[in-house]
């Protein structure tokens, strides 16, 4: 059974944490602290929106980095096999952090990462090696478990079922 590192995913919240709150206010009183400076890429996968999972998890917190920290966002989705594509233009267009959702990018960041080292990445399920390039994975047996413990608590008939 493979081991996951839990630390690059909390110290990559607590970091993201920070620049929230230092982003927060300057001397000079504009209010967006340098915020308005950064870019962040999302490369949605080819579902895009409208999944009720994570491309829409992605663009609301687009909508949050717009509104709470004054930086802009880019959101991208590609067409099948064109995940790499999509990296590169982010690149291209000065997205930086850039954040791939899901295992469909899972090589080409294994590509674009190495060649952008000053570049920062973060990929939600999949791994992705490289010390610009955050793993975002999931227990989801946890949740699962929790799930079906409520299910139990809550049942009148001490009956419970699962489809999968």
């Amino acid at each position: 059974m493979m081991k996951r590192n839990w630390k690059r995913p909390v110290v990559a919240v607590m970091a993201l944490s920070l620049v929230a709150a230092a982003c927060g206010g300057d001397d000079e009183g504009n209010g967006d602290g340098g915020a308005s400076d950064v870019t962040v890429g999302i490369g949605l996968t080819d579902a895009g929106t409208g999944d009720f999972s994570f491309n829409d998890s992605a663009a609301a917190g687009a909508i949050r980095i717009e509104d709470e920290l004054g930086a802009s966002t880019q959101i991208l989705t590609p067409s099948k096999g064109q995940e790499q594509q999509n990296l590169e233009t982010l690149i291209g267009a000065g997205a930086d952090p850039i954040v791939a959702i899901g295992f469909t990018y899972e090589s080409a960041l294994g590509t674009i990462a190495p060649a952008n080292a000053d570049a920062q990445f973060a990929i939600v399920d999949s791994v992705v090696p490289g010390d610009n390039v955050t793993s975002l994975v999931f227990a989801e047996e946890q949740g699962s478990f929790l799930m079906g413990a409520l299910a139990a608590l809550r049942s009148e008939s001490g009956n419970v079922g699962f489809i999968g």
